[in-house]
């Protein structure tokens, strides 16, 4: 008569095997979902990055609204506080035009005529949200006079910014010369930035593939 049923033996040697295989592809998972998120964050990201300069042919918020005088207001129209705690709302003028701003003028080429990206999240709010950490706002940051690399005026930059999967500033948030980083350092940890140049669009530069590659590494 053959046997069917399993000994308690061969039952904790299945049940090992299955608590070694879990071990194995639950950071694997986890990773993969994170990878996404971080994704579809910098997706976002670029989306609000096309907006804000242009990209293909497309209008761009800065180009447009760029020597335009509105109270409150810098000369590409957008709030000005000094850094740091700058409200995500402010992100809402690529979406609807800013009070006093005139609409586009054809002749002059100047003027706001969006909306230059589409708004996802809480609308009400204007927030565009992260997906890296769940409804977390992607700020739009400007760099102090203090903070300005030598040579450079605080206006030629700006930078999007996730507070990544922790939600939290990372004190690296203070720098802001990026060109004399390191090599393979990234001293804002998890947070994804995205800066712009808004003198030199060209020379955007992003840490997401450090962040990319911390993840494929296990770190």
């Amino acid at each position: 008569m053959k046997r069917s049923a399993l000994s308690l033996l061969e039952l904790v040697v299945v049940l090992f095997v299955l608590v070694i295989l879990a071990a194995l592809v639950v950071p694997m998972v986890s990773t993969s979902v994170h990878d996404a998120e971080l994704d579809a964050t910098y997706a976002t990201m670029s989306r609000l990055r096309d907006g804000i300069m242009g990209s293909a042919g497309q209008p761009g918020y800065f180009p447009d609204m760029k020597g335009l005088t509105i109270p409150g207001r810098d000369p590409d129209g957008i709030p000005r506080p000094d850094l740091v705690a700058v409200p995500p709302r402010h992100l809402i003028d690529l979406v609807t035009a800013p009070a006093g701003a005139p609409l586009f003028d054809p002749q002059t080429r100047r003027g706001w005529r969006g909306p230059y990206a589409t708004q996802t999240g809480s609308s009400s709010l204007g927030v565009f949200v992260d997906s890296y950490q769940k409804g977390s706002p992607i700020v739009l940051q400007w760099p102090t006079p203090a903070q300005t690399p030598a040579g450079h005026q605080p206006h030629e930059f700006v930078r999007l910014v996730s507070f990544g999967a922790d939600g939290q500033p990372s004190a690296g948030l203070a720098t802001w010369d990026i060109r004399n980083l390191p090599a393979g350092t990234n001293p804002f940890g998890d947070d994804v930035v995205l800066y712009i140049r808004r003198d030199l669009p060209g020379m955007d530069w992003t840490n997401y593939w450090l962040i990319k590659q911390a993840m494929k590494a296990g770190l």
